[in-house]
């Protein structure tokens, strides 16, 4: 599905930026608190030291409905809002499709999780399942060699044996000692060294290489080394191709404490290209916490508290995003399902709908916090055309629930005529107005009859709003 987005473009080209405080510097890093990672998949999460996966949970049964309670002994370092996959050879396929957000928990009793796309599991409260906690990176870069982070980030070395293991930390229950005050939920990079000697993740500026060329640029982050085995910590650095890699000062912050590093550098006139980005320069199995980067023209930031969020801030990812489970247009035959109940319902009323969680139905490559998606979307109905009943057959998004507004809608593909495909530029507003940590991010796909079904249906994401 490739075509212009007309609309698209035409809202992004009203937003206006706003001007940075006079005390903090423009920030030009990219994606500063990793919110997108489009070519990077989801692995089992990484404890809170940063060592190695979560241990899976066992339960002994679950009760289904559009949240299943799972029966567990222990919820492990599980808080809501993680994300969780289940596995099991009895369970109901609604429940293994993809990863699920974490929606209750009553410690070391059961773990609630919203289940995808409204649909309804069987209930099963004798059958045994895994519950693994997982998020974007971490244990998905054993298997993987790429060299790409976060979205306009990097790592290196990039081979899935020596490569840094990258994941986005949630700092909350057991993992909340890893997160510093006054830095935003999802904003935290934890990283974990598979070698000794340099290892890098930095931002690749060589497409703005004519921005910085003669000038003199500026590079900060706020860094916590959690476990360090040898006698090396990190340190900002520089890469373009006349001098080549140029190290600053090597940090001298105690393990355990925040620290924040900065060092200016003058990129030569004639760069091709500029990198700028910090070397974890310990021994293997050393682990890190990032934060809050800022790249800024200059000779000084100031400090953490300059960090700016750019505002307004639009990305367009390295690879376009596209839902898991049937949103692809060939798993489960692109079927789309709506419920036949009106639990769900956006602000048309009384209608069907289900929640669509993009941070869960991408594995955590869309954080919550992410304000907006333009995209892309097609189906087909093969129902009766709904003619004069007010009630059109449909996938219409809204980003929360008529109960509790205000609320904003976005685009609706509607069905025109019975078994044609049907195609929208999709404009998705995501709930930002709900701060809890099983709602924010998420949005309403409504249509006005009961149990409607839409089949090789295809979404994709290609623009994001970061804030």
């Amino acid at each position: 599905m490739r075509f212009a987005y007309v609309f698209c473009m035409c809202v992004i080209s009203l937003l206006a930026l706003s001007e940075p405080s006079a005390a903090a510097p423009v920030n030009l890093a990219p994606n500063s608190q990793w919110e997108v990672w489009s070519a990077v998949g989801f692995g089992a999460q990484q404890n809170p030291q940063g060592t190695g996966p979560e241990a899976p949970i066992a339960s002994s049964g679950y009760k289904g409905g559009r949240t299943a309670t799972f029966a567990v002994s222990t919820t492990g370092n599980l808080s809501v809002g993680d994300l969780v996959t289940v596995s099991g050879a009895r369970v109901d396929s609604a429940l293994t499709l993809m990863p699920m957000r974490v929606t209750a928990l009553v410690a070391d009793t059961s773990i609630t999780v919203r289940v995808p796309l409204g649909r309804l599991p069987n209930d099963a409260t004798n059958t045994a399942s895994t519950i693994l906690p997982v998020g974007i990176g971490s244990s998905w870069y054993t298997l993987n060699g790429t060299g790409d982070g976060p979205d306009g980030w990097a790592r290196f070395p990039t081979g899935a044996a020596n490569g840094p293991i990258l994941w986005r930390e949630f700092g909350r229950g057991a993992h909340a000692v890893n997160m510093p005050a006054a830095v935003a939920p999802y904003a935290l990079l934890g990283a974990r060294l598979q070698q000794s000697g340099d290892t890098y993740v930095y931002t690749d500026q060589s497409a703005n290489v004519s921005r910085y060329a003669g000038m003199t640029i500026s590079f900060g982050i706020y860094t916590m080394q959690k476990i360090k085995g040898g006698a090396n910590t990190f340190r900002i650095y520089f890469n373009d191709s006349v001098n080549g890699i140029t190290h600053c000062n090597q940090s001298a912050a105690a393990v355990g404490t925040w620290s924040w590093t900065e060092c200016s550098y003058t990129v030569p006139a004639n760069a091709a290209f500029v990198h700028a980005g910090i070397d974890l320069n310990g021994v293997t199995g050393d682990t890190y916490y990032l934060c809050d980067p800022v790249l800024t023209i200059g000779s000084s930031i100031g400090g953490v508290q300059n960090y700016l969020k750019p505002p307004n801030e639009v990305l367009i990812p390295k690879v376009h995003l596209t839902p898991l489970g049937p949103w692809d247009g060939a798993t489960g035959s692109g079927t789309i399902t709506f419920p036949t109940t009106t639990a769900v319902k956006g602000n048309a009323g009384s209608w069907y709908g289900f929640y669509h969680d993009p941070f869960a139905e991408t594995g955590g490559q869309v954080a919550p916090t992410v304000a907006q998606i333009w995209g892309q979307l097609e189906g087909i109905d093969s129902g009766a055309v709904q003619v004069g009943t007010g009630r059109v057959r449909g996938m219409m998004w809204y980003n929360r629930s008529s109960d509790t507004p205000p609320g904003h809608s976005g685009s609706f593909l509607p069905q025109y005529v019975a078994n044609v495909k049907s195609f929208t530029n999709m404009d998705m507003p995501l709930n930002q107005a709900d701060r809890t940590y099983d709602l924010r991010g998420t949005g309403i796909f409504q249509t006005g009859v009961a149990g409607d079904v839409w089949t090789n249906v295809a979404l994709e994401y290609d623009v994001f709003l970061l804030n």
